[in-house]
């Protein structure tokens, strides 16, 4: 019964981590390290705000396209 309880909550942080919609340099560079998840959790909740913040003082969000359209 312990071994499916951690088992839940392991998978439960694996499906926290999965919604944080991670880009590919973040996942290389934090699974190298070894982030603590609530750790992560913490960096991307603050990348949010900032992004709030500077939307609400008028700045406009670039992102670069990944795509290849030619």
């Amino acid at each position: 019964m312990k071994d499916c309880k951690c088992e839940y909550y392991r998978n439960q942080l694996y499906s926290v981590v999965d919604e944080l919609d991670l880009s590919e340099e973040a996942i290389e560079k934090h699974g190298q390290l070894g982030t603590e998840v609530h750790k992560l959790v913490r960096l991307v909740l603050d990348e949010k705000d900032l992004i709030i913040r500077r939307l609400r003082q008028g700045m406009k969000e670039i992102k670069e396209s990944t795509t290849d359209e030619e």
